[in-house]
């Protein structure tokens, strides 16, 4: 995949990311935090029934004994999936998502989401809340 991406030993490492190497300094193909964009733009993003799909998967949760999770990272298409999913029956956990502002860089960017959030947060689901 390094490869495909056009990483090189040449690639400069992005600020709080890591290209991994070997010990005699090879790439490894590892890539951590702010180096996995370098690849992920390759990977072709799953249309809502994929997603739906996957989250019923997830939803398996419930069988183990585990009734909650929390996703600390939702963007607002990663929230209208879950609605989505919900809809659909799955997942069949609780469902508490903090609603990610990363990469917003100004008080308008961030007061547009909030906008956004002000109907979520009235929601009255046991099944899917933000709490954040």
């Amino acid at each position: 995949m390094c490869a495909r991406a056009g990483i090189t030993e040449d690639t400069p490492v992005p600020p709080g990311g890591v290209i991994g190497r070997d010990p005699d300094g090879r790439l490894n193909g590892r890539l951590i935090d702010n180096a996995l964009p370098l690849v992920e733009r390759l990977v072709p993003a799953p249309d809502l029934a994929e997603r739906i799909d996957g989250l019923r998967l997830a939803g398996g949760y419930a069988a183990t004994g585990i009734g909650t999770v929390r996703d600390a990272a939702v963007t607002p298409d990663d929230y209208a999936a879950l609605l989505a999913a919900r809809a659909a029956g799955a997942p069949s956990t609780r469902v508490r998502v903090l609603i990610s502002a990363l990469g917003l860089t100004s008080a308008a960017q961030v007061e547009d989401l909030l906008d956004v959030m002000e109907d979520w947060r009235s929601r009255n689901d046991a099944g899917l809340w933000v709490w954040g």
